[in-house]
């Protein structure tokens, strides 16, 4: 075998592995408890203005892909409590989407990125009157609490 045969069979070898090893997520990689921060802007009502919107707080993904989420988010300056609960679905490639408050005016739903084996996650609001992305790092898993 030459070497440049030899070379494009590693190249090869490293390319497919990397391509097998980012097929991997499941709702498994997402059960741990996530630090939360959003930012954009947000419409608060249909036809109004975007205003700026911020959040911090917390998430917490179990092992069937359900996220509770609690914090303090403002709109436009006004601070009020934030609560969101919903069922997520993770794909193999690592994305996936959730929605929170199902069924509520409160509703929000979210396409995410799941990066580094669920250390951290990215997501953007889907909703109308809404530029809003945030990003979760992961603070501790299940297992931690053993």
């Amino acid at each position: 075998m030459n070497k440049s045969s030899l070379f494009l069979l590693i190249v090869c070898t490293l390319l497919a592995s990397s391509a097998a090893a980012q097929n991997k997520c499941t709702v498994h990689t997402t059960n741990a408890r996530y630090g939360t921060t959003c930012q954009g802007f947000v419409s608060t009502a249909p036809g109004a203005p975007l205003t700026p919107f911020s959040l911090l707080g917390t998430c917490t993904g179990d092992a069937n892909g359900f996220f509770n989420c609690s914090g303090t988010q403002s709109f436009d300056g006004t601070v009020v409590p934030a609560v969101y609960a919903g069922q997520s679905i993770v794909n193999s490639d690592c994305t996936g989407q959730v929605t929170y408050n199902k069924g509520t005016p409160e509703e929000l739903d979210i396409n995410f990125l799941i990066l580094h084996d669920g250390k951290e996650l990215r997501g953007m609001l889907q909703d109308p009157g809404t530029a809003v992305q945030c990003d979760l790092i992961r603070m501790n898993t299940p297992e931690d609490h053993e």
